[in-house]
C-alpha cells in the first residue's frame, strides 16, 4: 500500500502524480487552456492507492477496466466493476482510497471550481457541491468521453486557435457535468445576448483576429462569466464562440487573398489569427469545402496571362476554321505557338509567386502545389463543440 502525502505544494493531482509517490505510473502529462487545467495519463498495477485532498475536481476515464474496484472519496463507499470509458468524479478538498484488483489505466482531467462558477456563484462552490450524486459511483456519458479523448489528443497550446478551441471544450465539458444532475438553472433566464452586446464582441473579435481570442475575453466584453456567456452566445446566434471566431478568420484569409494576391498563405494564416498554414487549410476545407490554395488561384487566375494564352489556342481554332490551305496552317502554328509561350510564362509565373493551384490549366504541376488537408484536430473539434450538453 502506498501512504498519501498530503502536501500542500502540489497542485492538483496532475501534479501529485508527476512529483509524489506514482511518478512511476504517470505516462504523459499536459496544461490545455487558458486557465489552465491540467491532464494527465497513467497506468498502474494492482493495489491500494490513496490520494490527499485537492483544490480541483478530478475527472476521471478509463482507459483499462479492472473486475474489481473500491472507491471512496466521502461519498460513501462503492464496489463493483470499473469498465473502460467508466467516468469517476472526485470532489475538491476530499481525500480518496482506491484498491484496485489489476493492472489498470486512466486519462485524469483536473478541473479548476472556478470553471463551473456562474453570475449567481462566481466562485462556483455551490454548483460543484450540487454535482452530489456523480461522486457517489462510476458512470457514462459519450459526450464527456469524446471531450475527454479529443482535449487530450488535440488540446495542445500550439496556437490561439487550440487554446480557444480548450476553452470551449472545458466549459462544455463543465455544463455537461451540471446538466447530468439535472442542475439547468445555474444561470438567470434570459432571451440571449443585446444587439449591441453582439456589435461590441463583432467589433472586438475582429480587432483581435491576428491574435490568440479566448471565451473568457468574449464573456469579459459582454460582461458576463464564461459559462453564462457560452450559452447565451449559442442561444442568441446559433453558434458557439468557436464557430463563430473561425468563420470571421475565414473571411479575414478570404479578404487578404483577394486585396493582396501576392502574399503567401502562411503570412495570411498568421495574419488572420490561424496557428498555421495547415491549420488554416483544415478549417477552409471544412467551412468552405476547398482549401485556401484553390481560393487564391480563383483571384490569381483572372490576373495572370495564362486566360489569354487559352483565348488564343481559342482563336487559333476559327482560323483553322474560316481559312483554308497553306494561309491558315501558317496562321495557326504561328497562334498556337504563341498560345504555349504565353501559357508556359503564366504557368512560371503562378509558381514563382506560389499561387499555382490544380485549377490551373496548362501544366500538369500544379497538382504537386495542392495544399495537404491537414489539421483533422480542428474539423473533429468543430463538430464535438458544436454539439449541445
Amino acid at each position: 500500500m502506498t501512504q498519501a502525502q498530503n502536501d500542500d505544494t502540489y497542485l492538483d493531482h496532475a501534479d501529485y502524480y508527476a512529483r509524489g509517490p506514482y511518478a512511476r505510473y504517470l505516462t504523459d502529462r499536459k496544461v490545455i487552456g487558458r486557465q489552465p487545467v491540467a491532464m494527465f495519463s497513467a497506468n498502474q498495477p494492482a493495489g491500494q492507492f490513496p490520494d490527499p485532498p485537492m483544490p480541483t475536481v478530478l475527472l476521471y476515464l478509463a482507459r483499462q477496466g479492472v473486475k474489481e474496484a473500491k472507491f471512496d472519496w466521502g461519498a460513501g463507499r462503492w464496489t463493483g466493476r470499473w469498465r473502460r470509458d467508466d467516468l469517476t468524479l472526485v470532489p475538491p478538498d476530499a481525500a480518496s482510497d482506491v484498491s484496485l484488483s489489476d493492472r489498470h489505466g486512466f486519462l485524469g482531467v483536473c478541473l479548476p471550481v472556478a470553471m463551473f462558477s456562474d453570475d449567481m456563484d462566481p466562485a462556483g462552490k455551490a454548483a460543484v457541491e450540487r454535482l452530489g450524486k456523480l461522486y457517489a459511483a462510476p458512470f457514462q456519458d459519450r459526450l464527456l468521453t469524446d471531450l475527454c479523448d479529443t482535449l487530450w489528443h488535440e488540446g495542445g497550446d500550439d496556437g490561439s486557435g487550440c487554446n480557444l478551441f480548450a476553452d470551449s471544450a472545458l466549459q462544455l465539458l463543465a455544463d455537461r457535468l451540471r446538466h447530468l444532475v439535472g442542475n439547468k438553472n445555474l444561470a438567470p433566464r434570459t432571451h440571449g445576448l443585446s444587439p449591441a452586446n453582439l456589435h461590441h464582441l463583432d467589433e472586438f473579435v475582429r480587432a483581435k483576429l491576428h491574435g490568440a481570442i479566448t471565451v473568457a475575453d468574449m464573456a469579459s466584453v459582454a460582461n458576463r462569466s464564461p459559462s453564462h456567456f457560452s450559452a447565451l452566445f449559442k442561444r442568441t446566434t446559433g453558434r458557439t464562440p468557436y464557430r463563430y471566431v473561425l468563420a470571421l478568420r475565414v473571411e479575414r484569409a478570404e479578404e487578404l487573398m483577394t486585396e493582396i494576391p501576392g502574399l503567401g498563405l502562411a503570412e495570411i494564416a498568421l495574419a488572420s489569427g490561424f496557428s498555421s498554414q495547415s491549420h488554416m487549410t483544415a478549417v477552409f476545407r471544412q467551412v468552405r469545402g476547398k482549401t485556401p490554395g484553390g481560393r487564391v488561384s480563383d483571384a490569381v487566375f483572372a490576373m495572370s496571362p495564362i486566360p489569354q494564352a487559352i483565348d488564343l489556342i481559342f482563336l487559333a481554332r476559327i482560323i483553322g476554321e474560316l481559312l483554308s490551305g497553306k494561309e491558315a496552317i501558317d496562321a495557326v502554328f504561328a497562334v498556337r505557338a504563341v498560345s504555349l509561350v504565353a501559357v508556359a510564362w503564366g504557368v512560371r509565373e503562378c509558381t514563382e509567386k506560389g499561387t499555382i493551384s490544380r485549377e490551373c490549366p496548362g501544366s500538369k504541376t500544379c497538382r504537386s502545389a495542392r495544399l495537404k488537408p491537414e489539421g483533422a484536430s480542428h474539423q473533429r473539434v468543430i463538430g464535438l463543440i458544436g454539439e449541445a450538453p
